[in-house]
């Protein structure tokens, strides 16, 4: 593992995040129509948000749950929603079906990773120095403006907890000692 993802940490330290999140999984998987998945999703949005990110933590788990999120995101043009994804073959399947105010970033990483550059997919690469971002080529986002309004790839700063003496561990040492931001607080999260 090269490092480990923010979410299964906050799991691993919450067992209330993880019982309440896998309670949602478990009655999406129960929905047996695309109709009736779409409605369990509408139910459950927040109606006061104007942006809203579809998974802090998992990802889009079939071409159905997929296509639902588009079909919500279409109905509800008033809300601006953005998602990482390693699904990236949901998504190509659906590329047609993406509504505007859906902004999705491939997560680079994953089984599906050679179908970034065959469709031309925007996406995020977790970098452990903002040099190696530069030698990329790729800006940092630092607050996930890029992730919900951007249209170019971009990196992300490692972050989360990580195995002690890892290599992302020793990289998370070397931006503090620098004193470079590599996380956000709970008041930048506070808008999603």
């Amino acid at each position: 593992m090269l490092f480990r993802c923010f979410s299964a940490s906050d799991e691993a330290r919450s067992p209330n995040a993880r019982n309440a999140r896998w309670h949602n999984f478990d009655l999406l998987r129960q929905c047996k129509s695309l109709d009736e998945m779409v409605t369990l999703i509408k139910m459950s949005l927040p109606c006061s948000y104007g942006v809203i990110r579809v998974h802090v933590a998992g990802d889009y788990f079939n071409q159905m749950y997929f296509d639902a999120w588009c079909i919500v995101a279409r109905d509800t043009p008033n809300i601006h929603f953005y998602s990482y994804t390693k699904s990236l073959n949901y998504w190509v399947n659906s590329l047609d079906k993406v509504p505007s105010n859906l902004n999705i970033t491939a997560s680079v990483g994953g089984k599906h990773d050679s179908l970034i550059q065959e469709h031309n997919l925007k996406y995020a690469q977790v970098v452990f120095h903002p040099s190696e971002a530069d030698k990329l080529g790729l800006r940092v986002d630092h607050d996930d403006s890029l992730a919900m309004y951007g249209n170019e790839s971009f990196a992300l700063l490692l972050h989360g907890t990580q195995a002690a003496q890892s290599e992302a561990s020793k990289a998370k040492s070397k931006m503090q000692r620098e004193g470079i931001k590599f996380s956000y607080s709970k008041k930048d999260k506070a808008l999603v």
